[in-house]
């Protein structure tokens, strides 16, 4: 049985007079096939809260919500928007790390040390 059909089958166990809004009509979650409000199914493309819930993810920077595919793939739990932004700041931070470090250079042991950690870590980034 189709989605369709399942909806339609629904639609016919309901009085359409006492069903007089949106909230009262019970569609199927096109994921699960679970039944929902068709108020909920439009505010989640279709979807219960749960099977929403699998495919989606609020950005820990913005507070916007996303579908999975547009999380970063190296800050988990951020947009690409805003893991984006996290990889420049870093970045930056990192470069003027080793401006400063390279202007006050004297070849002490810990300063080479810095600098080792400090360029593995510009690899990672790269």
């Amino acid at each position: 049985m189709s989605v369709a059909q399942a909806n339609m089958a629904v639609w016919r166990l309901l009085d359409n007079e006492e069903a007089q809004d949106a909230e009262d009509y019970q569609v199927t979650c096109d994921e699960c096939g679970g039944l929902i409000t068709e108020d909920d199914y439009g505010e989640r493309d279709g979807l219960c809260e749960a099977c929403h819930a699998a495919v989606h993810f609020t950005c820990d920077e913005c507070g916007e919500e996303f579908h999975l595919d547009e999380q970063s793939e190296e800050f988990p739990r951020h947009c690409v928007g805003c893991g984006c932004d996290k990889h420049t700041k870093i970045a930056d931070g990192l470069w003027s790390e080793l401006e400063d470090l390279a202007g006050s250079w004297s070849g002490e042991e810990y300063e080479i040390s810095r600098l080792r950690k400090l360029l593995a870590y510009a690899k990672r980034l790269k």
